[in-house]
């Protein structure tokens, strides 16, 4: 069961958050990672299976729990801003094949905005947060810094 939650999770990282694999590459290495990811479940699939649950629905709660914390995906946010709002951009930078590094460059320049926001899946649909996310890519775009006083506005008394 581990081997297969471990390759569910891969597959589940490298769909939605391949920043967090990126980085665990260059840390202790991605392997490593999921492979103590799977282990915090401290046992859970054994004592599920114990108890009779389907397997199929054991990886479903397991996974469930290994996602929970990456949801929701801040580089999906990122893909559906970029195809939405600057489509031309999108469809170059996935043409050239560079989508998913161009997109991981705006989470470091967004990363900020969204603690600040404390995005989460009760508020990922906020306007706010899209208005400064768009805003950010503009900047990024036209190789500007962030404009900080415009984000504040928006914002409001959150801090960057």
């Amino acid at each position: 069961m581990e081997t297969v939650l471990i390759a569910k999770l891969h597959e589940y990282l490298t769909q939605n958050n391949p920043e967090i694999l990126i980085s665990h590459n260059h840390k202790e290495g991605a392997t490593e990672y999921l492979k103590k990811k799977v282990e915090s479940l401290d046992g859970l699939p054994r004592q599920l299976l114990e108890e009779g649950t389907p397997a199929y629905i054991v990886e479903e709660i397991c996974m469930d729990e290994l996602t929970k914390e990456f949801r929701p995906s801040r580089y999906n946010y990122m893909l559906s801003v970029l195809e939405d709002d600057f489509n031309s951009e999108y469809l170059q930078w996935q043409q050239s094949g560079i989508l998913t590094d161009e997109i991981l460059k705006l989470l470091g320049s967004c990363n900020p905005i969204f603690d600040a926001l404390g995005f989460s899946e009760d508020n990922e649909d906020d306007r706010k947060t899209r208005y400064a996310i768009i805003r950010t890519i503009q900047l990024h775009l036209v190789g500007a810094a962030v404009d900080r006083e415009y984000l504040t506005n928006i914002l409001g008394s959150a801090e960057i």
